[in-house]
Order: C-alpha cells, then structure tokens, then sequence
C-alpha cells in the first residue's frame, strides 16, 4: 500500500496537491530572481569610480638656441609607456592624461645634456607645472658627458657650412647651420659635465 492510500488521500487528489507544492516553489524562485537589486550606496559608487587622469606641463630651454622645438619629455616608471610630449619651439611642453600618481620625469635632447626631476606628483584632475629648466650643449656623441670625444667632433668640422664636405650636422650645436665659434663656446663651458643636469624647484632666470 502507498503513502496516499495510507493518509487516505485519494491518489489523484495527492498528485495535484505535490503538482501544486512544486509550482508555489517555482513562483517564489521567480518572485525572488525579478526583486531588483539593492542598490549600491553612494559613496561606494565614489569610492570605486575611476580617478581621472591629470597633468604636467612646463619649459625647456635649449642652450645656445632660439628654437627650443624637439625636446622628448617623458615620464617613468615603468607601465607609463606613451607619456611623453616634445616641446615647442617656445620650449613649452605638456603631457597630458597622466594617472594620479608620483613620477620622475626626464628630457633628452640631441646634443644636449638631458635633465631628470624625481618625486613629481600628479594629482587626480589637476595640472603639474614644473618649473624651467635648461639643457646643456656639446653632448655631440650623446654620450651623457661633455668631452674629447665630442671637441673632435666639432674640430673636424669647424669652420663648415651645410653642404661643404666636411660638414657634420652633429657638431652644430646651436643648430645655426654654421660650426663656429659658437658652438665651441658652447662645448668648452660644458667641459666635463654630464647628465642629467640640475633641475631646480625654483624659479630659474635664462640669460
């Protein structure tokens, strides 16, 4: 004998009765999948959204020259790649989407000795100015020193114009077309300096 016959429940009448217990389940499963979410509290929507990115800006000045155009300005460390600018021919340079955060920043210029500033911090949404700071001419070699090896350079082509035979754009410091006495004036006061060159965090008046 089964359990309906023992509750003396008539068999179909059991049947309907489970058939039902089963479909109420189902409907409060339905019931509890469609009830929308909590919502999230505000300040945890603010707390999880995304920073937004900020910037760094600021002046180069290239020795010897009136056209500061082409300095690279970059910034580290690692995981940055493709944060750089180069600067106008004003000197003026600018990076911008930067995430928030602490950077060194670097510049490096052909012939020139490159500068480096540690600890920049870049806040969320602001812009970083940085002070101005100047690159150091006759690094011809671009060996990050100031040297022989660099006075040979300009020697062998002292005295040159664009297109003699003897012309060599790298000892062109000032990049005036002409290797002259300038551009070994502008080696011999470099003697022996190397990069990078000082950064001041003051305010630095070029001559």
């Amino acid at each position: 004998m089964d359990k309906a016959e023992n509750s003396g429940i008539p068999p179909v009448q059991y049947t309907r009765m489970f058939v039902r217990i089963v479909g109420l389940v189902l409907l409060i499963e339905q019931l509890l999948i469609g009830l929308p979410s909590r919502p999230t509290p505000a300040s945890a929507c603010i707390k999880n959204a995304p920073l937004e990115p900020g910037a760094i800006t600021g002046k180069v000045d290239l020795q010897g020259r009136t056209n500061e155009q082409g300095a690279i300005v970059f910034i580290s460390p690692g995981g940055t790649a493709g944060y750089l600018s180069t600067s106008d021919s004003s000197g003026n340079y600018t990076i911008s989407n930067v995430p928030p955060g602490t950077y060194d920043v670097s510049i490096e210029m052909t012939l020139y000795l490159g500068a480096s500033k540690s600890d920049v911090v870049v806040s969320a949404g602001e812009t970083t100015t940085l002070n101005p700071v100047r690159l150091l001419g006759g690094d011809c070699n671009d060996d990050d020193i100031v040297g022989t090896l660099d006075a040979t350079i300009v020697g062998a082509a002292f005295g040159s114009v664009d297109g003699d035979a003897n012309w060599n754009p790298q000892a062109d410091i000032n990049a005036d077309g002409r290797v002259n006495i300038l551009d070994t004036g502008i080696l011999g006061g470099n003697w022996n300096k190397s990069s990078p060159v000082p950064w001041p965090w003051g305010t630095l008046y070029f001559p």
